[in-house]
C-alpha cells in the first residue's frame, strides 16, 4: 500500500497533541534494536503457523522484513514465547470463527492513515482484532488503543454486518495477563474515525496545538519540544530567591520536567550509541554486579561444610565463607549510561547489547 503520512501506532499521539506530527516528521530515527528483529522475527512464525505452514526448531525460514529478505533459523524459544497467540486464535477458530485473515492490510483513510492487524477473525456478530505484542517491558492495554481501533476501522468493511468488536491483545512474554480484551462499540468507533479526521485536517491546515500528557512517553521529538521546554522557562535568573509560587509552578509542571530530562538524556545515549558526537559527554560502562561464574557450584560443593544443593546469594555466601567467595563471581556490567568527557572510567565499546527496548507498537508504522 505504500508508505503513509499517518501512522496507527502513533495516532494516540497525534490526536491528543496534533503538533507532534510535524515534530516527529523532522525527526530521522536511527536507533539499532535487537528487539525490533525479535518482534519481526515472532510475527513472521506466526503468520507463517497460521497460514497451514509448520516449523520445527533448527529449520531455515525466509521471511520479508521491510524491503529486505531475511533469512533466520527456527529457535525453540521464539515458538514456545507465540504459542499463547496462536493458540487464542486457533482456540476461537474450533469455536466457531471463520473469515480469518493473517496480516491483513487496510486503509483508514485512503492512501493517508491503515495498518496491518496480525489477525482478524469473525465470531458471531463481533469482529475480532488481534495483536500479538512480543515485548516484556512496557505492558499493553487494549482500551481505547488507538492503534488497536485504527486496525478495527480498517476491517470494519471487510466484515459487514458485524455489531460489536473486540480488541484483543496477546502480550506472552510480559507479567501479568497474557491475554487481554475490550469490547468497543460501533458508535465509539465512529466516535474515534472523527477524532481522526478531526485531527488529519487540523494537521494538514497548519492549525495544531501542543498537549503534553501520557502520550508524549515515545514521541521521538520529546527531547527538543518546545511545549516541554515552557515548563521551565518562567522561573527568572538573578540574585533574588525565587518566590514561592515560583517553585510552586516548578511543582505544578514537575512530572513534564522529569520526562523531558528522561528524554534528554536518552536521546544523548541514542545518539553516541551510533556514533554520532554529543559535545562533552560519553558513554561509560555502568557499575558491574557480582554474579557466580559457571563452574561455581561445582567448585564450592567441594569446600569442607558444604552441604547446599544450589547456589545461595552471594551476599549469604560471603557472610558463611568470608572473602574466599569472590573467587567464584565475576563482574559484569549491565550496560552503558552516559558520562560526562571527564568522568575517569574510559569510554565504553559498544557491540549492540546495551540497547534500549522499544515498545513494538512504536518500532512500525
Amino acid at each position: 500500500m505504500g508508505h503513509r503520512k499517518y501512522a496507527a501506532s502513533a495516532a494516540h499521539r497525534f490526536v491528543a497533541c496534533t503538533a507532534s506530527h510535524a515534530l516527529e516528521a523532522t525527526i530521522k530515527d536511527e536507533r539499532t534494536i535487537k528487539y525490533a528483529a525479535e518482534g519481526t522475527r515472532a510475527h513472521a512464525f506466526a503468520a507463517y503457523l497460521l497460514t497451514g505452514g509448520t516449523l520445527e526448531p533448527g529449520e531455515q525460514i525466509a521471511y520479508e522484513d521491510g524491503d529486505e529478505t531475511v533469512s533466520t533459523i527456527v529457535d525453540s524459544e521464539t515458538l514456545e514465547s507465540i504459542a499463547p497467540y496462536l493458540d487464542f486464535v486457533k482456540q476461537n477458530l474450533d469455536s466457531g470463527a471463520v473469515d480469518l485473515r493473517v496480516e491483513f492490510a487496510a486503509d483508514v483513510i485512503p492512501d493517508k492513515l491503515g495498518g496491518t492487524a496480525d489477525a482478524v477473525f469473525r465470531r458471531r456478530d463481533t469482529l475480532h482484532v488481534c495483536d500479538l505484542k512480543y515485548g516484556k517491558g512496557v505492558l499493553v492495554d487494549p482500551e481505547e488503543n488507538a492503534q488497536l481501533m485504527c486496525y478495527a476501522l480498517a476491517c470494519l468493511p471487510h466484515y459487514p454486518g458485524v455489531k460489536q468488536v473486540c480488541l484483543n491483545i496477546i502480550q506472552p512474554r510480559a507479567r501479568g495477563e497474557t491475554i487481554k480484551q475490550w469490547r468497543c462499540s460501533i458508535a465509539r468507533l465512529n466516535e474515534f474515525f472523527a477524532e481522526l479526521l478531526e485531527a488529519t485536517s487540523a494537521i494538514e491546515s497548519n492549525d495544531t496545538h501542543f498537549n503534553r500528557g501520557d502520550h508524549c512517553q515515545f514521541c521521538k521529538a520529546l527531547h527538543g519540544c518546545p511545549s516541554y521546554f515552557e515548563a521551565i522557562e518562567p522561573v527568572p535568573k538573578g540574585n533574588e530567591m525565587v518566590t514561592v509560587e515560583q517553585r510552586a509552578y516548578i511543582l505544578d509542571h514537575l512530572e513534564d520536567i522529569r520526562r523531558l530530562c528522561k528524554a534528554v538524556e536518552d536521546e544523548a545515549r541514542d545518539l553516541l550509541l551510533n556514533g554520532a558526537t554529543v559535545p562533552g559527554w560519553k558513554l561509560v560502562q555502568k557499575q558491574g554486579r557480582s554474579k557466580w561464574t559457571a563452574e561455581a557450584f561445582e567448585e564450592l560443593a567441594m569446600l569442607e561444610g558444604m552441604n547446599e544443593t544450589k547456589l545461595i546469594g552471594i551476599t549469604e555466601a560471603r557472610k558463611l565463607i568470608g572473602k574466599e567467595v569472590d573467587r567464584y563471581t565475576v563482574k559484569e556490567s549491565s550496560g552503558v549510561t552516559i558520562a560526562r568527557e571527564s568522568d575517569k572510567r574510559p569510554a565504553a565499546v559498544i557491540d549492540g547489547s546495551s540497547f534500549d527496548e522499544i515498545p513494538e507498537e512504536e518500532m512500525t508504522p
